[in-house]
């Protein structure tokens, strides 16, 4: 049997389990797209841009302690020749504290979803000790071994990735329909970078996890693991 086949298998051999890391690193990648995106869609960038192309803009700090423009001022400004149209609007910037909120919310998901992933190969190469000695005294090498651990973590991956694209996208996309008609000057923006750079790292722990489980499961020889486990 392939190496391929067996990981395969061996990745759904606890359906329960296999299904509450799916769904675990499912909500902590969705979450992931949801906040960016909306985040970024919903800044206050976006509805001053709204108003179209300005010849000049005046930006102030909602922050410091000085009085906000002054009246006065607005009525000098549009006393200059050329000027047509005068918009005054507030928005504050930098939108620090949803930013930080937000995203910490995801990120803190997402973790969960990633120590589960890690405690359930943590437990799975444990329990199959016996089996991996087996599998070794029988002439596969640790090589392929690790080879194989590291294609059920990448199925891991596969999966829920595959989930967010789909699913995850169709979450999205509704929620900024509902929030474009509520928000008028709602972008649509899909995080691609961002959400490829957490969902690469996510894959280089669903990688490297699994081998590190292995490796401090083997110091022994395999007949004394044989032997142990016997026992166990």
């Amino acid at each position: 049997m392939k190496l391929s086949r067996m990981a395969w298998n061996n990745v759904f051999r606890n359906v329960k389990s296999t299904a509450l890391v799916f769904a675990s690193l499912f909500c902590g990648l969705s979450l992931f797209l949801l906040v960016t995106g909306l985040l970024y869609g919903l800044r206050p960038e976006n509805y001053v841009s709204g108003w179209g192309v300005s010849d000049f803009a005046l930006t102030y700090s909602i922050y410091e302690n000085e009085d906000l423009i002054s009246s006065e001022m607005v009525s000098e400004i549009s006393q200059i020749d050329g000027i047509e149209n005068l918009r005054l609007t507030y928005a504050p910037y930098p939108q620090v504290t949803a930013d930080v909120l937000g995203t910490g919310l995801s990120v803190i998901l997402l973790l969960a979803g990633v120590m589960n992933f890690i405690n359930t190969m943590v437990v799975n190469v444990s329990t199959r000790r016996y089996e991996l000695a087996i599998l070794e005294s029988v002439g596969m090498t640790k090589r392929q071994i690790k080879r194989m651990l590291s294609m059920e973590g990448c199925y891991y991956w596969g999966v829920s990735f595959s989930l967010v694209v789909t699913i995850g996208t169709a979450i999205y996309i509704m929620l900024y329909v509902i929030f474009s008609k509520v928000i008028s000057y709602a972008v649509f923006s899909y995080p691609f970078i961002p959400l490829a750079l957490v969902s690469g790292l996510v894959l280089l722990i669903c990688l490297i996890v699994p081998i590190w489980a292995y490796k401090a499961d083997i110091k022994l020889p395999v007949v004394e693991r044989l032997r142990i486990s016997e026992k166990g």
